[in-house]
């Protein structure tokens, strides 16, 4: 009966298939005996139980930055209000045209080789050329509808969705940790220094962060 796998509350494993609780409190492990064998787990402070790749487990927290109307919050946390226009080249083109009116007019995600933006009615260009949805750009950028939502996911490191109610969440993966740098934050799991300008001065205003990372380029309210 060697090798003939486990069974486990109801599940049968095959020898050496872990199996983690949707808690993750325990880990169990099919021996070749036949028997289960679990022991305790426990999330860091900085993981989070979820299912990843179809197989959960503790993971990094991602980062998850969010842009709306309501006050922003950065990769690692820091939220505050934002009384000025912000424009990020990386994702957002955030207007305020109309008095106490703020919005997200365009959302533009730059690549290496290749640009998509997207607009508020979700119409989507690829390098410049309108598309039709679901898109894939090369091998590991893919742009889709999901509940309303226009989705740019480049593998598992980036996510970018643009939501019917003008909402922008960019999520990036924990491989991405220190490597950021923006209106958003560093992602350095540290939210104390997010309020740190693109020249590195230290403020007291989300606004002034936001202001120092505008792109000059973008247009203006009338164009």
């Amino acid at each position: 009966m060697d090798n003939c796998g486990c069974e486990h509350n109801g599940r049968y494993l095959t020898v050496g298939e872990t199996v983690v609780d949707p808690h993750c409190n325990s880990k169990c492990v099919c021996q070749a005996s036949g028997t289960v064998k679990c022991d305790k787990l426990h999330c860091g402070s900085s993981e989070v139980c979820e299912v990843r790749d179809g197989v959960r487990g503790c993971y990094g927290k991602q980062g998850q930055c969010v842009i709306t109307r309501r006050p922003p919050s950065s990769f690692d946390g820091m939220t505050g209000p934002m009384d000025a226009v912000g424009h990020m080249r990386l994702v957002v083109d955030m207007r305020s045209c109309r008095k106490g009116s703020q919005s997200v007019e365009i959302i533009h995600v730059f690549f290496k080789n290749n640009t998509i933006t997207v607009n508020r009615q979700h119409d989507v260009w690829i390098n410049g050329r309108k598309v039709s949805l679901p898109g894939k750009v090369g091998c590991d950028i893919s742009v889709y509808m999901s509940d309303r939502s226009v989705v740019i996911q480049r593998s598992s490191a980036l996510r970018v969705t643009y939501s019917i109610t003008q909402e922008v969440t960019v999520i990036v993966d924990t491989s991405l940790s220190y490597k950021m740098c923006g209106a958003c934050g560093n992602y350095n799991h540290n939210s104390k220094d997010d309020m740190t300008t693109a020249d590195g001065k230290v403020v007291s205003h989300v606004s002034e962060v936001v202001n120092s990372w505008k792109a000059g380029d973008f247009s203006s309210c009338d164009l």
